[in-house]
């Protein structure tokens, strides 16, 4: 395929690739499946990032996450071009702050919890979408929220006795230790708006996202948190 720059090829070439695949009959355009795949393709992107792949690994990366956004464009019918600009004229109205050492640009009414969730205790109902753990969460304006980078891999690794947690759980955290909790995570780093926590207990690191900020002022040095069975 001949390399082209303007966005009208590009979007061609994304457009035949769903074409020559038959996406649109075939549940390749269905959106949950496809906020599944970007989601595992930023998993990917994190990885090459925090394991110091090459360069050319981190551009594949990134191009398969671009041709994914270019097609969900296109299987939700907006103009993803036009989004593109409209959005970037709000960008550069918006002010920029210092956020624990590295420049942040938004509106900022985000950053501060939701006042339904400044809680002492947060419980949450992770369930699986494609393969995928994922959340939702009305009052902090969170629609499957997905957990990737291995933040998946502590919950698999914590909800091997409940029965059906795929279809649905119950996850209680709090930056304080509480009765009955059973995993505590330590912060080790800030990454791509994120910070990463480990577990000593399950030896594995995962990436937690910037959504950890919808109830936590700042991301806290510890996390602690209990699975249970069903939702509350």
């Amino acid at each position: 395929m001949a390399q082209q720059d303007s966005w009208a090829e590009m979007l061609a070439a994304v457009q035949a690739f769903h074409d020559k695949h038959d996406f649109k009959n075939t549940g390749g355009e269905e959106l949950t499946y496809r906020v599944a795949l970007m989601a595992e393709e930023l998993g990917e992107i994190s990885s090459a990032v925090s394991k110091g792949k090459p360069r050319e690994a981190l551009a594949e990366e990134v191009a398969d996450l671009l041709i994914l956004l270019m097609g969900t464009g296109i299987a939700a019918e907006f103009d993803l071009n036009a989004a593109f600009w409209q959005k970037m004229d709000k960008l550069m109205q918006r002010s920029s702050r210092m956020v624990e050492g590295r420049i942040r640009v938004s509106e900022f009414r985000d950053m501060e919890p939701s006042p339904a969730t400044r809680n002492e205790l947060v419980a949450i109902h992770p369930y699986k979408v494609r393969d995928l753990w994922v959340f939702d969460d009305e009052q902090a304006g969170l629609v499957q929220e997905p957990f990737v980078a291995g933040a998946d891999l502590i919950i698999d690794a914590m909800v091997t006795d409940i029965p059906h947690a795929d279809q649905g759980f119950t996850l209680v955290f709090s930056a304080h230790p509480f009765p009955g909790h059973q995993l505590a995570l330590e912060r080790r780093k800030a990454e791509a708006n994120g910070h990463w926590y480990f577990s000593p207990s399950l030896d594995l690191e995962g990436w937690f996202c910037p959504a950890l900020l919808r109830y936590f002022a700042t991301a806290p040095e510890q996390l602690y948190a209990q699975f249970r069975a069903g939702v509350i």
